[in-house]
């Protein structure tokens, strides 16, 4: 929305007027437009950053043409505040306003996409747009239905670009911002994390980066899955990924995109104990064929120093977050003597001991988590499971698997390396739809885009962003 120059009304004066009168009508506009837009007169650091976006994606010129306003939300019938944009304006002067800073940006978006008509996908480069941007025939108004929308397997670095440089985070965090994306998983520095968590451990650094795997293999290291490799991690990568994973950390909160960090749930090397009197370290074996990181027993007091130390470090490299991602015993494992309830129970402590209130992001894969597992934490309403098969099998009913649990509805679309161009697409749908409505839904809280390759099937990403937007169910062909 923009304030129109004043017209004269006639033959200005002869001589100078005071300056007062005018500054109280541009004022009173001010005013005016503030009310109009929820209380924001003036673009704040969110609208900033939006705005940037816009015209990092689509140039200057057209950006211009686009304003963007947080207002105040409204009260839902739940008694949460509704999370929602429209989409306003008249050709060439478009007006969006949201209630959040995510739904900012979704709403900006959907103008492109049904209004603009821009192919905005998410990976790509500039759409093609008109020189004057139409404006809708009518308002439109999207309301959200739940408010975790999520992004980002665990594999994601390994098998898109490990090595992606900053330009190209820039772009993705950019696309996930216009589609309603508002929380994706970060692994890139968590590798410094450790170098310097287990440096006041009893390793010399030369020993750590022996330990800690290249970037293409870190996702599974992240997991528990596998540690070391060929070569030492040079000081040099572990220093750039610290800082390119900063720099992502701090461009997706500056777009509403909170930045979910793997948690510490006790992995340390195979020979922590001989380094740590007293230590009780659980051998993890091997996953196939690599051999695993060992497992520091989560009852054990040094577990909590450890993660308090963890928790201080990921925060000074990567910066606070709300999310951490904890996947215990993730495709296998051995519990040794360890009781796993009694042990979810410490990994929860330790988590909202250094970050108070932080929710517990878990994913569900095969059999996990266990019931076993989620009976050792205490406050389920701060977890969030990651239900990414849930369009996957010919019967589906997370109440019977997981009860009481928030989920987040997922599917993985894409595996590993794979070119095969595919999804569940009309059973995710209809999941979709059958869980709003039936008795999970309290519990339905979120979707996941949860492919193992990011850019593998964006038109799947297209359709999974989307749900979280639509009242009512659809017609997949339509769409």
């Amino acid at each position: 929305m923009s304030i129109l120059p004043f017209s004269s009304r006639g033959r200005p004066p002869s001589r100078p007027r005071p300056p007062y009168p005018v500054l109280l009508r541009i004022l009173a506009w001010a005013l005016l437009l503030g009310h109009e837009m929820g209380g924001t007169a003036l673009a704040g650091p969110t609208e900033t950053a939006a705005h940037r976006m816009l015209e990092r994606v689509i140039g200057t010129s057209a950006a211009a043409q686009i304003s963007l306003a947080l207002r105040s939300p409204a009260i839902g019938t739940d008694g949460n505040p509704s999370e929602e944009f429209t989409i306003d304006g008249v050709p060439g002067n478009i007006v969006i306003q949201a209630t959040t800073p995510s739904a900012l940006t979704q709403g900006a978006g959907w103008y492109l996409k049904y209004v603009a008509r821009a192919d905005v996908m998410l990976r790509g480069s500039a759409p093609a747009l008109a020189a004057q941007l139409p404006a809708p025939p009518a308002t439109i108004r999207r309301v959200a239905s739940v408010p975790h929308r999520y992004a980002f397997n665990d594999t994601n670095d390994g098998y898109t670009d490990p090595y992606l440089p900053w330009a190209g985070w820039e772009n993705q965090l950019d696309l996930m911002a216009l589609h309603g994306i508002n929380e994706v998983y970060i692994t890139v520095g968590t590798d410094t994390v450790f170098y310097q968590l287990m440096q006041r451990y009893g390793y010399a650094e030369d020993e750590v980066r022996r330990w800690i795997p290249d970037p293409a293999h870190q996702p599974w290291w992240v997991l528990q899955n596998m540690a070391g490799g060929d070569f030492p991690i040079s000081q040099a990568l572990l220093a750039k990924r610290a800082e390119t994973g900063r720099r992502i950390a701090d461009r997706a909160r500056e777009l509403g995109i909170t930045p979910v960090f793997p948690g510490y749930w006790g992995t340390v090397p195979t020979d922590f104990a001989t380094r740590n009197a007293g230590a009780d370290v659980v051998q993890q074996g091997t996953w196939v064929g690599y051999e695993r990181p060992a497992w520091l027993n989560p009852t054990t007091p040094l577990f909590q120093q450890i993660a308090a130390d963890y928790y201080a470090l990921s925060a000074q490299i990567l910066g606070d977050s709300t999310m951490y991602k904890l996947d215990p015993m993730h495709e296998g494992g051995q519990l040794g003597q360890v009781n796993l309830t009694h042990a979810a129970t410490a990994i929860e402590t330790a988590l909202q001991a250094a970050r108070p209130g932080a929710t517990w992001v878990i994913l569900a894969w095969e059999g996990n988590p266990s019931n076993v597992l989620l009976a050792g934490i205490a406050d389920k309403s701060r977890l969030l499971l990651l239900a990414s098969e849930a369009d996957r099998y010919p019967t589906w009913d997370s109440a019977q698997r997981w009860p009481d649990v928030p989920y987040a509805l997922g599917s993985i679309y894409n595996y590993g390396g794979r070119n095969i161009m595919g999804a569940n697409a009309r059973a995710t749908v209809e999941r979709w739809f059958a869980d709003r409505q039936g008795p999970n839904a309290h519990r339905l809280r979120g979707v996941a885009l949860f492919s193992e390759a990011w850019t593998a099937n964006p038109a799947v990403a297209e359709l999974l962003s989307e749900l979280p937007w639509h009242d009512t169910p659809f017609a997949l062909d339509d769409w």
